[in-house]
């Protein structure tokens, strides 16, 4: 053997021997699962222990280090947290580490959970454990909807403390109540602290719910962001944090959160951020946060500062996800400020994304956790194929890059996702983070996962069965099968809590137009998928609320695509109303359950948020007979055009679903009454306007229909479309292969509104037919870019000219600068001016190409990038 391979034969055996210790130590059960376990040892296999006393053996540093007459000599980490637990028929014996009660209290925990399983009648063994990681935490988001009630939190602290977390937090922005800004919070969230509780509050950007309020607009910089740029910042900031360290004088950590900044300097601090550059003001307005936090520490607890007084401050924490990109900024920062190295993909590898926080501590010791996802933000039930691989092979390189934390985090992003979704999750991260994986091989966690699921199943579902364990985990198998729809083309985005909520009359290609039979459309498709999972909606209401809700997205997607069929003539005889009532009464009964779920962890506060989503889903169906369809065509494609139209000018079609009700518009933006003009015929758009409809039921009752349309030449043409829109979200069509040339404009604010078209990796290269040849003064496009969402302006655009649609000639190619560190979301608008060009061209043909990959400083490096416009406008 060579020497070359004999380090790669060694390390191969090494890994080897670890997993099979791993896979070959006997399983009593227990979570998190102990790192020694001996049986065997004793002529009894069970010993009963109802009137067992306990001895208590605290041994000290001599013990251990030198005559090693205490097996603790054994503990590879985290002493001061280690045990032993020796259950024989002669007794019940805890050993721990003399200077720290920690070890004391994890041996009865262990001891409480055997009891759990077990019964009196315990297993003889020895228990020789320690955490592998010192900090082992979880936290909940408490400012994106659902507050927890003071019930529930002591569920969520008596459930997790038993299974050795050590501590907790609820990410707060604007729902810590304070006397002084009574309008931020509800009273009931200043509630009891919990001992292990520390301090989460956020401090810089996501603070939308404190900033949407007008008294609070003067700290505001971007919508999302406090202005760093005004002392009246600071001054907030201080009296913020003065009440929490009031709420928790003696968390030992304040997590000042300031993640996930792309909207600095978009408003009111762009001249600081003009002058001193983004990361300067970033690393300032730290700096700053960590003054006030140990000035308001103090006066706290001390009252008026003191020269020479000595006070212990609570360690510092961030978010890593800004300084990671430039280490240079870790060095301006506090040496003792601790990191919390996020990631929430299931990836193979976190050492990539671990290396600059291992290598900050190496050089000044700053301390870091690493921090994992339960994975069910925005989703009604979060996969357990995605957070197992991501909180197992995280915890595992953290630990291995000197990680000193874990933390698993609970994100509801969107409002609705509740904690009981989790517990899971959470039992798996406290797993992970006591004993994680020792080694990249992939049976290794497979076997763990296994084992963990059969001792999960009998702890959360069977609790009270004393039996031995089984080998059986029909309820947690129910979550997997739930979890694996996430990835099923059928049902992809339809996973997520948002998709109920798109628009019921939002057509696009996606959810309406299918060319081929019904049963192969895909919400017939995905309700088959969903049929064949059976949940028990006793032991599992959440993942039954989430399979039901999913259903009901697809039977909305079904009603949708009839009423699609029914305005274009395709299917007639489809009862519509039937399908509505039925998905009308579908609805209602999963709000009800939906509130049920809420009202068990939550309080009051949000939950109108909920209740009135649910209840514009019933409005569009209720208005459905109302609703005004407006509709733009080519001149040339319709055969009755008015008399004063002008041949140039596209037409606007009006109309209801079943054609039998009057309509009355306006085209000045003015609310359209019975007294308006009443529609008759399609009109031409001869200029852009507003165009505002309504039409009445028997009751008098109207519904309003308004639509922006800018009028240009190619409103209503034919276009073609030579590179495919993106198809990861049905919105990113914006509205289908018309899109482009449909007269209405995507949102200011977001991508997601249903207008904008998205293109992943690809450029844009569509062609569009005029009516008639025309002379043509600019072609205009408007781009969005928002860097963290792979988002990037692109820096080209050609225009072509033709009269046959295949000699084309170029009239364009003008190259634009694009800066992709530019924060938040930007509007880029585009314009070619051909009035030098003399001839008239029938056909226009439009190459944007595609900006290239993401950065090499983006999370995502070298990823393909989107390119996203909402109109070519033709004049």
């Amino acid at each position: 053997m060579t020497s070359r391979l004999k380090p790669l034969v060694l390390l191969f055996l090494i890994a080897a021997t670890l997993s099979a210790t791993a896979q070959q130590q006997p399983n009593l059960g227990l979570i998190p699962t102990p790192q020694q376990v001996e049986t065997g040892l004793w002529k009894k296999d069970k010993v009963d222990t109802q009137n067992m006393k306990i001895k208590e053996i605290a041994v000290d540093n001599q013990e251990i280090d030198i005559k090693k007459t205490s097996r603790l000599s054994e503990v590879q980490a985290n002493i001061e947290q280690a045990y032993i637990l020796t259950i024989e028929p002669k007794g019940i014996t805890i050993e721990y580490y003399r200077d720290a009660k920690e070890g004391l209290a994890n041996a009865y925990l262990t001891l409480s959970q055997l009891h759990q399983i077990y019964g009196d009648t315990l297993p003889c063994c020895r228990i020789i454990d320690w955490p592998a990681y010192t900090l082992r935490g979880w936290m909940d988001d408490q400012s994106r909807g659902p507050v927890p009630n003071d019930t529930y939190r002591q569920k969520q602290w008596n459930t997790l403390h038993a299974l050795k977390y050590n501590f907790c937090n609820y990410y707060t922005e604007h729902t810590l109540y304070q006397k002084d800004y009574p309008d931020l919070a509800p009273a009931y969230a200043a509630t009891k602290r919990h001992p292990d509780e520390v301090i989460n509050l956020q401090l810089l950007a996501h603070a939308e719910k404190t900033l949407r309020i007008p008294f609070y607009q003067n700290l505001m910089d971007s919508r999302a962001n406090f202005n760093p740029a005004t002392e009246k910042t600071y001054n907030f900031l201080f009296n913020r944090i003065v009440e929490a360290i009031r709420q928790n004088p003696y968390s030992p950590y304040f997590i000042i959160n300031c993640d996930e900044t792309e909207q600095l300097g978009t408003g009111r601090a762009r001249q600081l951020v003009d002058s001193l550059g983004a990361d300067q003001v970033y690393v300032d307005h730290i700096n700053r946060c960590y003054e006030i936090i140990n000035e308001a520490y103090y006066l706290t607890h001390h009252g008026d500062i003191e020269e020479n007084d000595s006070v212990e401050f609570p360690s510092v924490a961030m978010w890593g996800d800004i300084v990671a990109k430039n280490p240079d900024m870790m060095r301006q920062l506090p040496e003792d400020m601790v990191y919390i190295m996020w990631a929430y993909e299931p990836l193979d590898s976190f050492d990539d994304l671990v290396r600059p926080f291992k290598e900050q501590r190496e050089s000044t010791g700053n301390h870091f956790w690493v921090a994992s996802s339960s994975s069910h933000s925005g989703v009604m039930m979060p996969a357990p194929q995605r957070y197992v691989k991501n909180i197992a092979n995280l915890y595992r390189d953290g630990l291995r890059g000197g990680a000193e934390g874990a933390m698993i985090t609970c994100w509801d992003d969107n409002g609705e996702a509740l904690f009981d979704n989790c517990w899971h999750a959470l039992y798996w991260a406290a797993e992970m983070a006591w004993n994680p994986l020792k080694t990249n091989d992939t049976d290794e966690l497979r076997r763990r996962e296994e084992q963990f699921n059969k001792n999960y199943e009998k702890l959360f579902y069977n609790p009270s069965d004393k039996s031995d364990l089984s080998d059986q985990s029909d309820k947690t198998s129910q979550l997997y099968h739930l979890g694996a729809l996430a990835s099923n083309p059928d049902i992809s985005d339809w996973y997520t809590s948002a998709a109920l909520l798109e628009p019921l009359l939002n057509f696009n290609p996606d959810n309406a137009i299918y060319p081929g039979e019904v049963e192969d459309f895909r919400p017939a498709k995905a309700i088959k998928v969903i049929s064949n999972i059976s949940v028990d909606s006793t032991a599992n209401p959440h993942a039954h609320y989430a399979m039901k809700r999913m259903e009901l997205t697809c039977e909305k997607a079904l009603l949708r695509f009839n009423i699609y069929n029914k305005l274009i003539g395709n299917n007639s005889s489809t009862d519509i109303e039937f399908y509505a009532s039925e998905y009308l009464q579908t609805l209602f009964d999963l709000k009800r359950e939906y509130l049920r779920l809420w009202d068990q962890e939550n309080g009051e506060y949000e939950r109108y948020i909920v209740c009135n989503r649910y209840d514009d889903l019933a409005r569009e169906v209720l208005e459905l007979d109302r609703h005004v369809f407006i509709e733009v065509s080519s001149p040339s494609s319709n055969s009755s055009p008015s008399s004063n139209s002008s041949n140039s000018s596209p037409l606007v079609s009006l109309r209801t679903l079943y054609n039998d009700r009057p309509i009355y518009y306006t085209l000045d933006g003015s609310e359209p009454t019975m007294a308006s003009t009443l529609y008759t015929e399609p009109f031409p758009l001869e200029r852009s306007a507003t165009i505002r409809a309504i039409s009445y039921n028997e009751y008098g009752e109207g519904v309003i229909t308004e639509q922006y349309l800018l009028s240009h030449k190619a409103m209503g043409a034919k276009i073609t479309l030579n590179t495919p829109f993106s198809t990861y979200k049905s919105i990113y069509s914006g509205g289908g292969n018309n899109a482009l040339i449909d007269g209405q404009l995507g949102s200011n604010t977001t991508y997601a509104d249903g207008h904008w078209q998205g293109y992943w990796g690809d450029s844009i290269d569509a062609i569009i037919e005029l009516p008639t040849p025309s002379r043509i003064q600019t072609i205009s496009m408007r781009f969005m870019q928002n860097t963290f969402d792979w988002i990037l302006a692109p820096t080209c655009f050609k225009v072509y000219g033709s009269n046959d649609g295949k000699n084309w000639t170029p009239l364009a190619n003008k190259k634009y600068k694009m800066d992709p560190r530019e924060t938040g979301m930007q509007l880029h608008q585009y314009v070619i001016d051909l009035n030098s060009q003399s001839s008239n061209f029938q056909f226009i043909r439009v190459i944007v190409p595609n900006p290239g990959p993401l950065p090499s400083w983006h999370p995502a490096p070298g990823q393909p990038s989107y390119l996203f416009t909402d109109e070519i406008i033709v004049k």
